[in-house]
């Protein structure tokens, strides 16, 4: 418990929110990107090509999950109760964090669900803030109450 408190401050400390997302592209691939609206760093991206709807939903979900997990409960959009409703579906929690690489892009830290076994989002990287970013997002989901919304 002492130990999820301190990744939360220190998560908090490089990133204070609130966060926003925005559609992107790393040069290559279409994106949406989540990013911290106070200092502007960038946090993570999901990728998509013709799954476009699909991972805009997961990261207004990430982002929401991140905002109220910050505090920042005025900042989740309206859209946010249908999208975790398809989120839980597809997705029903609990989440976790597993080290993974991919040919294309290197080494990541996973967020995905234990029950469908089912990536969510990936932070790209090698580093500590990479595993940070990973823990803190899937924590923050954990925390979101299902029943609030559906």
């Amino acid at each position: 418990m002492i130990f999820q408190q301190l990744q939360r401050q220190r998560f908090l400390k490089r990133f204070p929110g609130p966060y926003d997302y925005r559609r992107s592209s790393d040069g290559v691939d279409e994106t949406f990107n989540v990013n911290c609206m106070n200092n502007g760093r960038y946090i993570i991206s999901t990728y998509f090509w013709d799954a476009e709807q699909l991972r805009e939903m997961i990261t207004n979900v990430v982002t929401s999950a991140l905002n109220r997990m910050a505090g920042w409960h005025d900042l989740v959009p309206h859209s946010f109760s249908v999208h975790f409703e398809e989120f839980q579906q597809l997705y029903p929690g609990p989440y976790s964090v597993r080290h993974d690489c991919c040919p294309g892009r290197g080494e990541f830290e996973d967020v995905y669900c234990t029950t469908t076994n089912e990536s969510v989002i990936q932070s790209y990287g090698t580093d500590g803030e990479t595993r940070l970013i990973a823990k803190h997002i899937a924590a923050a989901l954990n925390q979101l109450p299902e029943h609030e919304f559906v």
